[in-house]
């Protein structure tokens, strides 16, 4: 198996916090975050999967726009578009999380 390294991540919420269960009733919960990168105008976007007791508190207390601070391992993910073709995205998978509360 791949090296997975650690990474930080400081951004918002990019789009409301969705949480759904696996087939074995374990929690899972996707957003996005929209991270400001110096020098560039245009904002690096990631795809963040919070696993269990994580996804829950974050569908529960996330909202979009929400400064966060994220640190997590990235995962490639293989998935099928609309049409037909295998594609593979990235995604930051938490295993730490802060919400600026103020």
């Amino acid at each position: 198996m791949q090296k997975q390294h650690r990474i930080t991540v400081f951004g918002r919420v990019g789009k409301k916090p969705e949480l759904r269960y696996t087939t074995s009733r374990k929690a899972v919960c996707n957003f996005t975050v929209a991270e400001r990168i110096e020098g560039s105008n245009e904002p690096k976007w990631h795809e963040v999967v919070a696993w269990e007791r994580t996804g829950e508190l974050c569908s529960v207390n996330l909202r979009k726009g929400d400064p966060i601070a994220i640190m997590g391992r990235i995962r490639p993910r293989e998935f099928r578009g609309k049409d037909g073709e295998l594609r593979q995205t990235d995604e930051l998978h938490v295993d730490f999380l802060g919400i600026s509360i103020v």
